[in-house]
């Protein structure tokens, strides 16, 4: 546990966790490769909670698929696609 808490790879005691700690942190490729997953991170959880609500206003009943789409950035065929997986019945 001593070695999570570290900021510094020096002062980890676990040399193989102070190595890959050391590339994401110190290393020019390393810090790019962190950058791309925590983008792909930001993205994925944005598509999530755009997921969730299409499956918000699609419980409402009170939109169209056009409407849902203008207002989340999908396209009204991606609503469709997440309409027919029947995400909306499980929610």
């Amino acid at each position: 546990m001593h070695d999570f808490s570290c900021r510094n790879p020096d002062d980890m005691y676990y040399k193989v966790l102070a190595e890959q700690v050391r590339y994401y942190k110190e290393d020019v490729k390393g810090v790019e490769d962190m950058c791309q997953i925590m983008e792909d991170l930001i993205d994925k959880e944005k598509r999530e909670e755009k997921i969730l609500m299409i499956i918000k206003m699609k419980k409402m009943g009170k939109f169209s698929n056009e409407d849902i789409a203008e207002v989340t950035g999908f396209t009204v065929e991606e609503v469709e696609a997440i309409d027919e997986q029947n995400l909306i019945a499980s929610y």
